[in-house]
């Protein structure tokens, strides 16, 4: 059937002169008409569609070998024919449950296509899972491309960002191949939607592209160094173990100091409320020094030391992770400990911010400060376009 539809589509009085067209290049290939094909190697010779589409002659031929549709308009020709492969078993002595054949006509799900572009292309579950989330943001912002295309460009953009020091070029020919589009229409789309790349990242994925790349997130916790200006903004009460309102406290945390803090935890929100001024911020925060506390009850010097102190120094690194440019003093204050004694905890905890603040963390950090987060990270060395 579809030899017959292809016989009776490439008569002479279905092609187009070149002087008709508004557009002079293959939809496809992105090739001009009349010229040599500098993928295939064939002159592309314009056709019209019967549902009035112009086409590359060359490309349309190769569409038809695996699709029974426009490739722009999804117009079905003639009716879907078995695949000869799967039905005598030509390839395995039985199909897997894994072999899948992309149906263009079951849906316009780009999702869908991304995991069958991934099982294809024997890409990782985390290639995939970011292609994916990509899908969204990508089809609401330019629809009118087809999802196989837009599935491409999220599994192509998904890839780069992952793999950052592959062969561009051997991919791109593989990706092309596969979802049977062309090279140039790959890059052309993924040009056209280049300068609004970032808008393509969501918080969920974060974690996936800074796991082997946290530098530039753990770059965010000021130094406990004596010339940081955070430091040089407290009072000269501190280095005689002090809180800012003159209240003197051992350097060394005591039980009573424990008791006192467990016992004051809403007196503590509410303090730390009102000096960020956002109750959503507060809870993002809270969530971050709940993390931090976690990983530093097993794996850290402070493991001993009071909760109080344990919870002001995870609070410190949560605000500056956040960007919150709080001080010593104010946390001080807030969690009742002594500004010399919570500067030594942060200091020990900035030595082991590597296991302190782990990948996970860049999702509830990119939680309403989603660019902070991306331009803290090389990993996003987006495909040049």
């Amino acid at each position: 059937m579809a030899q017959e539809f292809l016989s009776q589509l490439l008569r002479i009085e279905n092609t187009v002169q070149v002087d008709e067209l508004e557009a002079r290049t293959c939809m496809i290939c992105l090739e001009s008409y009349g010229t040599l094909n500098s993928s295939t190697g064939a002159v592309e010779l314009q056709v019209r569609l019967p549902c009035d589409h112009l086409v590359g002659t060359f490309c349309i031929a190769t569409w038809l070998r695996d699709n029974n549709n426009c490739p722009a308009c999804r117009k079905t020709f003639f009716p879907a024919q078995p695949r000869p492969y799967l039905e005598h078993e030509i390839i395995n002595d039985r199909p897997s449950e894994n072999t899948r054949t992309m149906d263009f006509r079951d849906g316009n799900d780009p999702v869908e296509f991304c995991d069958w572009l991934c099982s294809e292309l024997v890409l990782n579950g985390d290639i995939l899972e970011v292609a994916q989330s990509m899908c969204e943001p990508l089809w609401g912002r330019f629809n009118d491309h087809s999802p196989e295309c837009n599935a491409a460009i999220c599994v192509y953009i998904a890839w780069h960002l992952l793999t950052p020091d592959s062969s561009v070029a051997t991919f791109l020919a593989d990706l092309s191949h596969t979802v049977l589009l062309g090279e140039d229409l790959i890059r052309s789309t993924y040009r056209l939607i280049y300068p609004d790349r970032m808008r393509l990242i969501v918080p969920e994925i974060l974690p996936r592209l800074a796991r082997f790349n946290m530098e530039g997130i753990h770059a965010f916790l000021p130094t406990p160094s004596l010339d940081n200006p955070i430091i040089n903004r407290e009072e000269d009460n501190d280095r005689e173990g002090r809180t800012s309102d003159g209240t003197e406290h051992d350097t060394v945390d005591s039980a009573e100091n424990d008791e006192r803090g467990l016992g004051d935890e809403d007196e503590f929100r509410e303090q730390l409320i009102e000096v960020l001024g956002d109750e959503y911020l507060f809870g993002i925060i809270e969530d971050m020094t709940a993390e931090i506390l976690v990983v530093m009850d097993t794996s850290s010097q402070l493991a001993g030391r009071s909760a109080q102190l344990r919870i002001a120094v995870c609070a410190f690194m949560a605000c500056h992770l956040r960007g919150v440019e709080i001080s010593y003093s104010e946390v001080a204050r807030i969690y009742g400990v002594g500004e010399r004694t919570l500067r030594e905890g942060y200091a020990d905890a900035f030595d082991r911010r590597s296991v302190l603040v782990l990948y996970q963390l860049a999702e509830t950090i990119g939680n309403g400060n989603l660019e902070r987060v991306l331009g803290a990270l090389p990993a996003l060395n987006w495909p040049p376009p």
